[in-house]
């Protein structure tokens, strides 16, 4: 599925740099075989991320009244919602008076309103598929290191409870990038995290999906990852999950964006990360969090 969102976003951007260059005079012929499709892609492969910061100040100027926004909205279907990033990591929940999950690091908390405006918003009103990620850097144990699936209990008995559908969940946002965020998690750690998760929902009975490790750029920590998911005897990952970013909006120019090599970076890093997976044989990739560049672009 990644690899056909590069050839379309490839595929524009080279026909918008060839109109840049030809002049007046040139004169080419394009051929197009419409007889059979080049590949197929995922009903739901135009998918998008709801960032967890917007809890931060619990939806503050999110207008949920626009029919413009709920219409757009409403076009992506069939698609994934994604809630997560950063800050999902560090987030409590709190379903009463009671917080969960409380953490030195981060006092915000997600709050039942905050659910339920989510859940409200995205899925009843909109008919998106919820990817929810789960809070993990704020919910381990300072000596050990190992998850506490706490919150993510509680969250889950809520769902329940208001009889929510969560399409999959995940845990952890760019684990290779933790030691960035006041975190050391390994790969294997982090892999035991996954089956402490899988046990949960099984004990609940529940046949939700786990994707991950929601990786930003390290074949290596993937690698360690998808050894100890694939020697597990709990569930596997339902689809390993990365990021791809073209660089740092702060540095770069025009031209970078009509850069063939730029382009081509995240066929290269698909193709590194599917060698980097194999211990999980042909389970699906996803490209789970993308842009044109991270840091406001």
């Amino acid at each position: 599925m990644a690899k056909i969102m590069l050839f379309s976003s490839s595929v524009a951007l080279y026909l918008a740099y060839f109109c840049l260059i030809v002049t007046a005079k040139d004169t080419y012929q394009v051929t197009i075989d419409s007889t059979k499709p080049f590949s197929t892609v995922d009903p739901r492969f135009i998918s998008v991320t709801q960032d967890a910061s917007v809890i931060n100040h619990h939806w503050e100027n999110f207008n949920f009244t626009s029919a413009v926004g709920l219409a757009c909205l409403q076009a992506l279907r069939p698609a994934y919602l994604r809630f997560g990033g950063t800050q999902a990591d560090f987030l409590n929940y709190s379903f009463s008076s009671e917080q969960i999950g409380m953490s030195n690091h981060s006092m915000v908390t997600m709050t039942a309103r905050d659910f339920d405006l989510l859940y409200g918003y995205f899925v009843q009103q909109g008919g998106l598929d919820l990817v929810f990620g789960l809070n993990d850097l704020n919910s381990r144990n300072n000596q050990t290191l190992a998850w506490d699936p706490t919150g993510a209990e509680a969250l889950l008995d809520y769902f329940a409870s208001k009889n929510y559908t969560i399409t999959a969940l995940e845990l952890d946002n760019e684990p290779d990038l933790d030691h960035e965020k006041n975190g050391n998690i390994t790969a294997e750690q982090l892999s035991h995290d996954f089956d402490m998760l899988q046990s949960v929902l099984q004990q609940r009975k529940l046949a939700i999906p786990v994707f991950g490790p929601d990786l930003a750029n390290s074949p290596s920590y993937l690698s360690e990852f998808t050894k100890s998911q694939a020697i597990s005897i709990e569930r596997k990952v339902a689809a390993v999950t990365v990021h791809h970013y073209y660089g740092n909006s702060a540095k770069f120019q025009l031209a970078d964006f009509l850069n063939i090599k730029t382009l081509d970076s995240l066929q290269d890093k698909l193709q590194e990360l599917q060698d980097a997976k194999s211990s999980l044989g042909n389970s699906p990739m996803y490209l789970g969090e993308t842009s044109s560049t991270y840091g406001g672009m």
